[in-house]
């Protein structure tokens, strides 16, 4: 590699998690931007399946030697070399990216959260359904910091919550998957419109109810029942 104080990092990584967890896959360290565009070339693949289309991403970072800031530059590309995104570390937050709030959600909203391929905001990778349980604080003033609280179901099939801001988020349209029969009866208990016990809502916040709705097996019977969260007590 030619002596230069100036490197370009090129990675194929995949997002392992909703918390910002990755996993590396291929990374090489190149001297020029040029050098790691072709290496990245590589790795691209144009007939990638939907779900890899979600979960990988390539990049080259601009990193200066010696210095102690992550990147200097950083370029983001689908796995199908689709650019995403472009970040200067010294530039200010361009107006595009400013976070708008219309206040325009109220809790015991349906919404769908964004995957990450379509909203860089969002801090869902898939996709979530969800309801809202709290909104931002008009009055705080700090606007790039305000987010909704949403609740959803995990896959292990119990409620969790996250934080994602308005942009990142959609009002449902059409029907939620069958599975997720509980937030329907959730966000009725928000709006003071259903008849979900004060307990029950508490224990499942708490993590102590199963709430998905999916087949189940019974032990004692040895056979499969369908679930119905509707009917849990």
């Amino acid at each position: 590699m030619e002596n230069t104080s100036t490197v370009f990092i090129a990675r194929e990584y995949m997002l392992a998690d909703d918390f910002g967890g990755v996993r590396i896959d291929e990374e090489a360290v190149f001297s020029s931007f040029e050098a790691a565009q072709e290496f990245l070339k590589t790795l691209h693949d144009e007939k990638a399946t939907d779900k890899d289309f979600i979960l990988f991403r390539t990049e080259i970072i601009e990193h200066k030697i010696g210095n102690t800031d992550s990147y200097e530059r950083k370029w983001t590309y689908s796995i199908k070399g689709e650019l995403i995104e472009e970040v200067t570390k010294s530039e200010d937050v361009s107006e595009e990216d400013k976070i708008k709030y219309t206040y325009k959600y109220k809790i015991g909203d349906i919404v769908y959260i964004l995957p990450k391929v379509k909203s860089k905001f969002s801090p869902s990778i898939n996709g979530t359904y969800g309801v809202i349980v709290e909104v931002p604080a008009e009055q705080s003033g700090k606007e790039n910091e305000l987010e909704y609280t949403i609740y959803y179901i995990t896959e292990n099939g119990f409620l969790n919550h996250l934080h994602a801001v308005e942009k990142s988020i959609l009002l449902l349209e059409g029907a939620l998957p069958s599975e997720l029969k509980f937030l329907h009866l959730f966000s009725n208990y928000l709006r003071k419109e259903g008849k979900l016990d004060d307990m029950l809502v508490s224990e499942a916040i708490n993590e102590e109810v199963f709430v998905k709705n999916i087949k189940i097996f019974n032990f004692s019977k040895e056979k499969i029942f369908a679930a119905h969260t509707a009917d849990i007590k």
